[in-house]
């Protein structure tokens, strides 16, 4: 009977090791996910503006020309370094930052 008590007690001390590990390394890999995609996402902010300085060189093209040029370029170097791309999302920064850049340069 205290062998039976043993094993009980051992196996329910094994399980709940196993339990902990796995929701510990379950975490580690969701915050280095997420480490990365901030990275990822701070790469197509640095991107962007390049882009966007590239875009204002090309006189022919209208304002939605240059965007989509923009958003192209963003996409295609997206695709290039494994990074996350939401078209919406970059549009709507594309419009800050034109907004932001119209703002400060009529005062």
């Amino acid at each position: 009977m205290e062998n039976l008590e043993l094993i009980v007690s051992l196996i329910g001390t094994v399980l709940s090791l196993v339990v902990a590990s796995v929701v510990f390394i379950v975490r580690i890999v969701q915050l280095v996910r997420a480490k990365n995609g901030l990275q990822g996402s701070g790469l197509l902010l640095d991107a962007l503006t390049a882009f966007m300085q590239a875009a204002e060189e090309l006189s022919n093209l209208t304002g939605a020309q240059k965007k989509e040029y923009v958003l192209e370029q963003l996409s295609a170097f997206a695709a290039e370094n494994c990074i996350p791309f939401d078209a919406e999302e970059m549009s709507r920064r594309i419009e800050q930052l034109i907004f932001l850049s119209k703002n400060l340069n009529a005062k």
